[in-house]
């Protein structure tokens, strides 16, 4: 007779949002990690730093917006007229989609240069073409909020 067998799960570690400059909101690593089911291959150290090098990055690339928005008198992106899809307000969701796919971007660039096994060529060349994706994601999150009337449109260059 076997005895039952019992894995416990290793407990998620609750942490805490990274804190903004507040204009743009706050960033949940759990939200992060959920949305692009992040798992415990990529060290939990390095995904935080990726996280907040896509956060500083992201509010880099943005300067220019945010220079408008504060010129019109919004303290914060919450502020901002803007489009509502069911609870969700366009503009914030296309921030977190920029500053997340910048982060994924940076962490499979990050992977594809340090594997080191006989598989590395294939796997950095598939990793490339993933880190390519998160690439685009960003660029449109990014087009979004630079022209959030919609007024630009995308190419796809083949």
């Amino acid at each position: 007779m076997s005895l039952p067998s019992f894995i416990a799960n290793t407990p998620a570690i609750i942490q805490h949002p990274i804190i903004n400059n507040g204009f743009w909101p706050d960033v949940s690593v759990q939200e992060f990690e959920k949305a692009y089911r992040i798992d415990e291959s990529f060290d939990a150290t390095k995904r935080l730093a990726r996280l907040e090098q896509a956060l500083r990055l992201t509010n880099a690339e943005l300067h220019q917006q945010f220079c408008a928005w504060s010129r019109m008198g919004y303290a914060t992106l919450e502020d901002v007229p803007q489009e509502e899809q069911g609870d969700k307000k366009v503009l914030i969701e296309s921030y977190k989609t920029a500053v997340f796919a910048k982060a994924m971007e940076l962490m499979s660039n990050r992977y594809r240069a340090t594997d080191t096994t006989m598989h590395a060529l294939p796997r950095a060349e598939a990793q490339e073409k993933v880190a390519d994706q998160y690439l685009i994601e960003y660029r449109e999150a990014i087009l979004m909020l630079a022209y959030p009337q919609g007024s630009f449109s995308s190419v796809e260059l083949i």
